[in-house]
């Protein structure tokens, strides 16, 4: 199986996207709305690449 950087660059962003938003809610006190738009775009960018994660960790 060949390695895609873009499942793995989406993984990453999406555990920024997390880190991120956990950072603004303890230490400011709230989420803004643009911060569960930014989650909920990083979910749906991830959801595209079900495929590549399922052939990753399939046992072959």
């Amino acid at each position: 199986m060949k390695k895609h950087f873009f499942p793995i660059i989406s993984l990453f962003g999406l555990k920024v996207v997390i880190s991120t938003l956990l950072y603004s809610h303890f230490e400011k006190g709230g989420i803004t709305s643009d911060g569960w738009l930014n989650l909920f775009l990083m979910i749906g960018v991830n959801l595209t690449n079900i495929n590549y994660w399922k052939e990753y960790f399939s046992k072959d």
